[in-house]
């Protein structure tokens, strides 16, 4: 989906600090590191990462739910986590709901204010997501004697 400048701008905002503290990201310390040990132990180790970022990403979505403006239920239904190999991301939309950006981020020209909700969320549950990690990455280790 293609942001208008508005929603740009709204983001690079939201980035620089003007709407929240961070941008809709969380870094992970040595999280690279790990992933590069994981890739030469095995692919259940891989997988094992994957599994974690879509639990990363979950806690945001179970938290986000319940903040998400509802008409229709459509863009309630969108929301989801959906990991990568080397990260978790939380997605909103689709090619066919071409409102959540104006709605997550506002249409000034619109008169749509701006409401990050998944952002504000993330911001909230940054302990948790990292913990997460921590306690993941750890059983990793210990599981395939990396230490």
């Amino acid at each position: 989906m293609a942001l208008n400048k508005y929603q740009k701008q709204a983001a690079a905002d939201y980035r620089a600090g003007v709407l929240g503290d961070r941008g809709g990201k969380i870094e992970i310390d040595g999280l690279r590191q790990v992933q590069k040990a994981l890739k030469d132990v095995s692919k259940e180790s891989r997988d094992d990462m994957k599994e974690t970022h879509r639990q990363a990403g979950q806690i945001i979505v179970d938290a986000a739910t319940p903040l998400v403006p509802v008409q229709s239920g459509a863009l309630l239904a969108s929301i989801k986590s959906a990991p990568l190999q080397r990260q978790g991301r939380v997605r909103l939309g689709s090619a066919s709901l071409l409102y959540a950006g104006p709605i997550h981020f506002g249409w000034p020209a619109r008169n749509i204010a701006p409401n990050p909700f998944v952002y504000e969320v993330l911001d909230g549950r940054r302990g948790e997501v990292s913990r997460l990690y921590e306690q993941r990455i750890d059983e990793i280790i210990k599981k395939n004697d990396l230490e």
